[in-house]
């Protein structure tokens, strides 16, 4: 509704000196009028002292963001800009001072100051300016202003610098944040509020009579996560959403086709962004100039691995993205007058920008504004995660997809009893509680007022799905805080831990064994010692024709480390494509045993499975046993364990029913194939007062421990009894014409 229009004032143009110590200067504009590019209103405070500190006659536009003013003889400015408050397409700045209620705005051209529009108080302290728009379309610049406090938001409606009306809009429901402006529909202004706890993200168009309708976009679980900045990155025509990830720097593009999300993509080519400015240390006030004056200090661009600067072509080589959270985004704008846009990034703890194109994510320079160390970024610096009751912290991943990561957790206030701290994740995503591999996953932690305030280690590995592209904004950990007497949930909160890079196609066209060393708590399985596994693997799937369905194995299971039994567990939240197996270690309790596969019945390999073939196994060596030894004896003692995983011998039901055992002393295996290889019916081991798990020990196969450390690998026997056991083996059952 409109309020009382006698609340309209007219404001002065003098040639003031600035807001003092607890004004805020608006960061550049909302954006490019002709491209259609918007951001949240970011504010810069100066805890400087006095209205002398800073003089507004040194500061243009262009000096203040580091690029070249056009020359005097310039044919025209540069296209108008939203936070053009006069109207002469030169962008000006707002300021906000808390401490007196003052807006004030610095008029700016390409020569530099030249006046100040000064707003009435009207009680703003609690309010914050959100956004710089033209809601009623009469190509002058309003604002909008919103108390988080209260939920309120309202629209001041401007005639340069008098203040035509105020224009209450509805209140948002509990728990949103105003993010950023734009226009989805183009249509109008649109605003975007997110709810950091739940996730829900909504989007209300503004009407010309200010009707709200509402719009839900997906939810995004994340506390950390903030849709920073709006704007037409891929110059389409439609307005795009640009996430912020405050745990760890990253960058996220949502295309967007009005209100639906077609793409998301991360944005890696930020990932190299400096952290000092040249030459190391802070930007420094040059001496003797006794205030903060404008500098500039240009780089070239950073070469891009393809000589250019463009985004990398595909197979470049991902770069690591840790260093950009030290950046936080400012403005996206017009910076150099050349009728394309760019985004102004920010050092969080120094004066250092830089500017990056918005279609390209490319560096195009490194600019280092000495504007004195006590200016800071107030609504744009950067985006803050909502209080919580516990903080993270030395987070550290690689963001590869099959990676393991690590971080430390502690309360940030002392319980008065013990607290339980209980674990989830989203899909392929796994969390140990207490980053201790040996005693499995364990998915809770217990803080007392005693240790509160000590921080805990805990690790997560960032699984292997079934996709060949990146995953991002959907990463997340849940952090549920109960009362551990009462059992009570006191708080939930999740966390997103950003962007996974993909590292891993399957492959539809040919039988995969995949290994995973996951539970490797002693470093036995090193790169050398994992190849030579899979070397094993690659193998015996080299001339199996099958290819299964694939499946997540969301599951916890049971670690093979023993004879004795599975008395440790562990969680999977891994794809599954065709067949895989757990690689593990002997546990202590078994330092005599050298090694131990078969198959998990629960997943596959029985009358009872949901699979008769066998989809998940497990194996362990003894590290005690197998580091005296070369890698050719690990090769074969993998290999035999592998063997028993697809099946070997009679191992799956359609080989057990092939075992006669009736009596152990003339039991034979008697599949047709395999028959046919050996001459005869393939004798067990129970023949030699063994097991009906291995051929006796006068058979030629990996299986048989008579042969199991003379052989180079797998026998066509151990194929064609892979044949008889239920799979298509290249050779003997299944040629590439059938």
């Amino acid at each position: 509704m409109l309020l009382d229009n006698s609340l309209a004032h007219s404001s002065d143009v003098c040639c003031s000196q600035p807001p003092a110590s607890n004004s805020g200067l608006l960061a550049l504009g909302s954006g490019n009028q002709l491209l259609g590019d918007h951001l949240l209103a970011g504010l810069f405070t100066s805890n400087l002292t006095g209205s002398a500190s800073l003089s507004p006659i040194s500061l243009g536009l262009d000096s203040f963001l580091g690029v070249e003013p056009p020359s005097s003889g310039a044919a025209a400015p540069p296209p108008a800009l939203l936070a053009d408050f006069n109207g002469d397409g030169w962008s000006d700045l707002p300021w906000y001072d808390a401490a007196t209620d003052t807006t004030q705005i610095w008029l700016l051209n390409q020569t530099g100051f030249t006046g100040t529009l000064t707003l009435p108080a009207l009680n703003r302290l609690g309010w914050q300016i959100q956004g710089i728009e033209d809601f009623n379309k009469d190509s002058k610049v309003d604002l909008l202003w919103h108390n988080p406090g209260t939920t309120e938001s309202q629209v001041w409606l401007l005639d340069g610098g008098t203040l035509l009306t105020q224009v209450a809009l509805p209140t948002i429901g509990s728990g949103y944040r105003l993010e950023a402006t734009g226009d989805f529909s183009g249509a109008g202004t649109d605003l975007l509020w997110r709810n950091p706890f739940t996730g829900e993200n909504k989007v209300w168009q503004v009407g010309a009579d200010f009707a709200i309708a509402e719009f839900a976009l997906p939810t995004i679980p994340g506390v950390n996560l903030s849709p920073r900045i709006t704007g037409d990155f891929d110059k389409n025509g439609k307005t795009d959403i640009l996430w912020r990830n405050n745990l760890t720097g990253q960058l996220t593009l949502w295309r967007m086709d009005g209100l639906t999300v077609v793409a998301t993509e991360p944005v890696t080519d930020l990932s190299n962004l400096p952290t000092n400015p040249p030459g190391g240390g802070t930007p420094t006030i040059p001496e003797p100039v006794p205030v903060p004056v404008p500098i500039s200090v240009f780089e070239p661009a950073t070469p891009l691995p393809n000589g250019g600067t463009e985004t990398p072509p595909v197979g470049t080589p991902t770069p690591t993205v840790t260093s950009i959270l030290d950046w936080h985004l400012a403005a996206i704008a017009d910076l150099d007058g050349n009728g394309t846009t760019e985004l102004l990034f920010k050092q969080t703890n120094s004066d250092a920008t830089l500017t990056v194109d918005d279609a390209t994510f490319a560096l195009l320079t490194r600019q280092f504004d000495t504007l004195g160390v006590n200016w800071q970024q107030v609504l744009q610096s950067p985006a803050s995660t909502p209080a919580i009751p516990f903080e993270l912290t030395n987070f550290s991943f690689d963001h590869q997809e099959g990676s393991t990561g690590t971080f430390q957790i502690r309360l940030t206030s002392a319980p008065l009893s013990p607290v339980n701290l209980v674990l989830d994740t989203g899909n392929f995503l796994v969390v140990d509680a207490n980053g201790t591999l040996q005693d499995g996953t364990q998915l809770s932690l217990v803080f007392t007022p005693e240790d509160w305030n000590q921080p805990r280690t805990l690790s997560f590995i960032a699984e292997i799905d079934d996709a060949g592209s990146d995953r991002a904004l959907s990463n997340w950990v849940s952090f549920t805080l109960y009362d551990s007497l009462t059992n009570t949930a006191m708080a939930q909160v999740v966390q997103d831990f950003g962007t996974v890079f993909n590292t891993n196609t399957p492959n539809l066209n040919e039988f995969n064994i995949d290994l995973d060393f996951r539970n490797d708590y002693t470093g036995f399985w090193t790169p050398e010692r994992q190849a030579v596994a899979r070397r094993a693997a690659a193998d015996w799937s080299s001339l199996i024709a099958n290819e299964w369905a694939g499946f997540t194995l969301n599951n916890r299971l049971n670690r093979l480390d023993s004879f004795g039994g599975r008395t440790v567990g562990f969680n999977s939240k891994r794809a599954v494509d065709d067949l895989l197996v757990f690689v593990n270690v002997a546990s202590d309790s078994s330092p005599t045993e050298a090694a131990l596969g078969g198959p998990d019945y629960e997943f596959g390999g029985w009358i009872t499975s949901p699979d008769v073939m066998p989809r998940v196994g497990q194996l362990f060596v003894n590290p005690s046993v197998y580091s005296n030894y070369s890698n050719d004896v690990l090769y074969q003692a993998v290999s035999h364990e592998l063997g028993h995983v697809l099946g070997l011998v009679g191992l799956n039901w359609q080989g057990y029913n092939l075992i006669n055992r009736l009596d152990p002393s003339t039991s034979t295996f008697n599949g047709a194939y395999s028959t046919a290889v050996f001459g005869e019916p393939v004798p067990m081991q129970t023949q030699d007062g063994g097991d009906f798990a291995h051929p006796a020990a006068r058979v030629p196969s990996i299986m048989s421990y008579g042969y199991l450390y003379t052989l180079p690998g797998p026998t066509k026997l151990d194929f064609a009894m892979l044949a008889d056991s239920g799979y298509q083996i290249q050779g003997i059952n299944y040629s590439v014409s059938m």
